[in-house]
């Protein structure tokens, strides 16, 4: 009996190793969508608990069905590499490694004027003078800020960070599949 146990359990622990890479792509893969209102998708996220690492694979965000240009960014490779005890003493972040590969991203206008970027987070368009929908509340005064801690200082090793192109695609103001377009490649 106790054979069994063990071997139940070695096998529980083995699902969750393999499966916690499938269950946080998989949160995050709905999770940022709901959050940002555009399509969002990983080809790969691994995480080591110990020592602290996350290392994301092609990170791609698309723009919403709306917009005429497919892609907002694309990036190959997110790794970071922390010391995660030292942000728990709340002595400071410690980040020993750090890479940032990002291949390209694009910034529309769509022909009613409306940026891509202005609409991330969730925003709704809003029309100048338009109420909010019933049962919506309209923004309130912002009250005074608590009592404020220290930010907690970050420490970073070593930081690489690849910046390839920027696109600005306007479509306002242009003939139907005709915009404007500045490409900068940064090559950084």
């Amino acid at each position: 009996i106790v054979l069994v146990l063990v071997v139940v359990l070695v096998r529980a622990v083995a699902g969750v190793v393999v499966f916690r890479y499938a269950l946080v792509k998989t949160a995050l893969e709905q999770g940022v969508p709901k959050a940002t209102g555009f399509p969002f998708r990983l080809a790969s996220l691994t995480t080591q608990i110990f020592p602290g690492r996350v290392n994301i694979q092609q990170m791609e965000m698309n723009n919403p069905p709306d917009f005429s240009d497919p892609m907002f960014f694309s990036i190959p490779e997110i790794y970071v590499d922390c010391y995660w005890m030292t942000y728990v003493t709340g002595k400071r972040i410690e980040i020993p490694e750090m890479r940032l590969n990002l291949k390209s991203i694009h910034i529309v206008r769509r022909a009613d004027g409306v940026l891509n970027v202005d609409l991330l987070g969730g925003k709704k368009e809003e029309k100048p003078g338009q109420e909010p929908p019933p049962g919506e509340q309209a923004p309130q005064q912002p009250q005074p800020p608590a009592e404020e801690k220290p930010p907690i200082p970050i420490h970073i090793g070593r930081m690489e960070i690849s910046l390839g192109e920027i696109v600005y695609r306007n479509y306002q103001d242009r003939p139907a599949n005709d915009p404007k377009e500045m490409k900068y490649d940064l090559g950084v």
